[in-house]
């Protein structure tokens, strides 16, 4: 890549941080993950789940839109904390009760972004799963 469109990339990236916020407050938000906004231009994919526990939600959701993956990603790490999520590792974040972890497909600046939230309690043990695997 030139220097040149690592220049205007850097450019768009700043910018689009810059407006992130400003553009969730107007923004569409998941229809699954109601407290969830969805990036500028994105729809929510049909076929999402929601299953009420006495423990928490638990939920799966997609979205598909057409930005370039660092300004989807900075979209959430901008908007969420003003949500009352703290950033916890790449593509996770932990609120009060829950965690939500984020799954990014590129094809080229088509984006579909996975959202897949869980109760803390239940998060922490799928990690520990995954991990004796």
């Amino acid at each position: 890549m030139s220097a040149a469109m690592r220049s205007i990339l850097s450019l768009i990236a700043a910018l689009i941080l810059f407006a992130g916020p400003a553009q969730a407050a107007d923004g569409a938000f998941l229809k699954e993950i109601d407290d969830l906004p969805l990036p500028p231009g994105f729809v929510e994919l049909p076929g999402g789940t929601l299953f009420e526990a006495p423990q928490g939600r638990i939920v799966e959701a997609n979205a598909e839109g057409t930005m370039l993956e660092v300004e989807a990603r900075s979209f959430y790490d901008e908007t969420l904390p003003q949500l009352g999520w703290a950033r916890t590792g790449a593509d996770e974040y932990r609120s009060e009760k829950e965690v939500l972890r984020l799954e990014f497909t590129i094809n080229g600046m088509e984006i579909t972004i996975h959202y897949s939230v869980a109760p803390a309690k239940n998060a922490a043990a799928k990690s520990d799963d995954k991990g004796a695997k």
